[in-house]
């Protein structure tokens, strides 16, 4: 792939961060990097201190618009049912990529 294929990270952030949501997306970050691409990583805007949660919401949005492709992370069924980030990269017929679920991988 190349650097200006760019790649939004699509996951569950709840109303309060906690320090293992962060490191959900650092993950994923870390295993896009290696791919040379641009990893679009939404909880940046989020736990902007400056931005409302609805700034930090609009620019995510605007970010995903802009991206060739979504990458999946492991999250309950019910998340992707809800997301509209989900329906919005299907209609923007972007590609999904679906982050390796490590408990299938152990077995």
């Amino acid at each position: 792939m190349n650097r200006s294929y760019k790649i939004y990270i699509l996951g569950s952030i709840p109303p309060i961060i906690s320090n293992n949501d962060i490191i959900k997306f650092k993950k994923a970050v870390s295993q896009l990097q290696p791919l040379n691409v641009v990893v679009i990583n939404p909880m940046k805007h989020i736990t902007d201190t400056e931005l409302s949660r609805n700034e930090a919401f609009r620019k995510n949005i605007h970010e995903l618009v802009d991206a060739n492709a979504v990458y999946l992370l492991v999250e309950p069924d019910e998340f992707y049912l809800n997301s509209v980030e989900l329906k919005l990269a299907f209609t923007l017929n972007l590609t999904v990529i679906h982050q390796p679920n490590e408990l299938k991988a152990k077995m």
